[in-house]
């Protein structure tokens, strides 16, 4: 599978493809979304994720039963792709230039509009 990080100016499409379709449907044709090839596994991912990890699966978790019952899907990831010009200097993932869409509950999605540094206390100095 593939996780796809978007940014806000995705989630529109984002969420069209969550949607309920018949399996004849292609969601992500069906939104506007273009898919490219993964490099490491056969499942397509998004063209313009900026980020996007290529998993394989580890192990399916039942959590639940019944209506309210759903599966935990955990994964390795395989391969990591990131788009260059979110990178900062030292090639780390410079928040402020991903604009990456967070999901919070429901309708609600959340943005990076700041990010705090806090450090665990064993790792400071002194």
């Amino acid at each position: 599978f593939v996780v796809n990080m978007v940014t806000e100016g995705m989630g529109e499409p984002m969420v069209a493809t969550s949607l309920t379709v018949p399996r004849d449907i292609n969601e992500a044709e069906a939104a506007g979304v273009s898919l490219v090839p993964s490099v490491r596994i056969d499942v397509p991912r998004v063209k313009n994720a900026p980020i996007a990890f290529e998993c394989g699966t580890d192990r399916i978790v039942s959590v639940g039963s019944g209506p309210h019952g759903a599966n935990l899907v955990l994964g390795r990831i395989l391969l990591m792709h990131v788009d260059q010009t979110i990178l900062a200097l030292d090639s780390t993932i410079d928040s402020s230039k991903s604009r990456l869409l967070g999901r919070l509950s429901g309708t609600k999605y959340c943005d990076l509009q700041s990010v705090i540094d806090i450090v665990p206390p064993s790792e400071k100095e002194g």
